[in-house]
């Protein structure tokens, strides 16, 4: 192969340089934040699902009472003592009772002019019982607890 003499000096300098510097790669897209797993919380006792059941009042002389469902949940007035006893097989106590006034620490008898009574009797529909070791109780505010708190007060 014969090279033209003029040509020589470009093929000559041509030999000379350095191949091109490679390409910058790519920039890579950082992936997407990931969202944070939710939060499983027990849900509002306001807008948990009630717990089946249906209150019933029990006249008595001495003792009148509303029980909910197969005795889950009870109130009971004692005319002797003018206390209200709270028991069933659902709840311990003491016991936290949330209403639509607030959360009460509730013993198992309270005297029948305690006004957290009347916060049960009043809640906006519902009431909340929790205790320790037991599922919590989301039971219907139903006119049979405040026949209960009534007829004790007199």
């Amino acid at each position: 192969m014969h090279i033209p003499f003029w040509l020589l000096p470009a093929v000559l300098l041509y030999g000379c340089m350095s191949a091109p510097p490679p390409a910058a790669p790519a920039p890579v897209a950082a992936p997407p934040p990931q969202a944070p797993p939710p939060i499983v919380a027990l849900p509002d006792w306001r807008a948990a699902p009630l717990t089946p059941g249906g209150w019933r009042y029990q006249p008595d002389a001495q003792a009148p009472a509303a029980i909910f469902g197969e005795g889950l949940f009870l109130l009971r007035c004692d005319y002797a003592t003018r206390l209200i006893s709270f028991g069933g097989t659902g709840v311990a106590f003491p016991a936290t009772v949330s209403t639509s006034y607030g959360d009460a620490v509730l013993a198992a008898r309270v005297s029948v002019t305690d006004n957290r009574l009347d916060g049960i009797a009043f809640s906006r529909g519902r009431f909340a019982v929790a205790s320790p070791g037991r599922t919590r109780l989301i039971l219907p505010a139903w006119p049979e607890i405040g026949r209960v708190i009534e007829d004790c007060r007199r």
